[in-house]
């Protein structure tokens, strides 16, 4: 990993990619991928760093990535996630991650067409977690 990577780089790199290819109105798929993977990355940086316990004593760890190694989480990384944000976030945050989230899934494995509508809703989806991400 690159020596200056932040998770909110990262998140706004992923932004500008998303926004660019909402205007361009020809990949709502990418739009709606894209929203959830910015908005992952904002939450990634909302939520880091916290407190865990390892071992009776506690740790701090600092992004998620150092989580899953300290925690022993191996494979379904987004379950983790989830499970962060659900913790970690308010309710209604959690519950628009958990949208974006299953949304993405079907962008990305069942379904490829989507009306501007639904990717509307992706990107107001994203503003709210960018905002509140913005606000930690």
């Amino acid at each position: 990993m690159e020596e200056n990577y932040t998770s909110h780089k990262h998140a706004q790199h992923n932004y500008k990619i998303c926004t660019h290819l909402a205007d361009m109105g020809e990949f709502n798929d990418w739009v709606i991928t894209t929203a959830f993977y910015a908005s992952m990355h904002y939450l990634r940086h909302a939520i880091f760093p916290i407190k865990v316990n390892q071992e009776g004593s506690e740790i701090e760890v600092t992004g998620f990535e150092e989580y899953c190694v300290q925690t022993k989480k191996r494979g379904k990384r987004h379950n983790e996630m989830r499970k962060l944000v659900e913790c970690h976030c308010p309710t209604e945050v959690a519950a628009i991650y958990n949208q974006m989230l299953d949304l993405s899934w079907t962008a990305r494995y069942s379904k490829y067409r989507f009306s501007a509508q639904a990717t509307n809703t992706a990107i107001k989806r994203l503003e709210k977690i960018k905002t509140y991400s913005e606000s930690k």
